[in-house]
């Protein structure tokens, strides 16, 4: 009987079951295992970054002193992902999706979520 109100009154059907109280029950999901490929960005590896990321890598090198040997390049990356721009830091890894779309992930995060895979 809620949902039908209040599929009246917002013009939607709603999602979910309601308790008695009138929250919304969470239920729980199970991430599909999926194996994804990725790159860590190391601040030293653009060029190996370039090959695998492809057209959805944007950058601009912000110190030229690495040329003449004073000290590494200085770089901000950013991917093009399906959500708009996102700057990768030094450190993060650059992950290929399952639809071949790219997006950056931080390190603890990668680490929480997945495992090198067997060959």
């Amino acid at each position: 009987m809620l949902a039908a109100v209040q599929q009246l009154l917002y013009g939607m059907p709603v999602l979910g079951q309601w308790d008695r109280t009138g929250g919304i029950k969470v239920k729980r999901y199970t991430k599909k295992p999926v194996t994804v490929e990725a790159i860590r960005w190391t601040g030293e590896n653009l060029q190996e970054l370039k090959n695998f990321v492809g057209d959805s890598l944007e950058y601009d090198i912000l110190d030229a002193a690495w040329e003449v040997g004073k000290g590494p390049v200085m770089v901000n990356v950013r991917i093009r992902t399906l959500e708009g721009i996102h700057h990768a830091s030094v450190g993060d890894f650059i992950i290929k999706g399952v639809h071949g779309e790219f997006y950056p992930c931080k390190p603890d995060i990668f680490q929480e979520t997945y495992v090198e895979a067997e060959v």
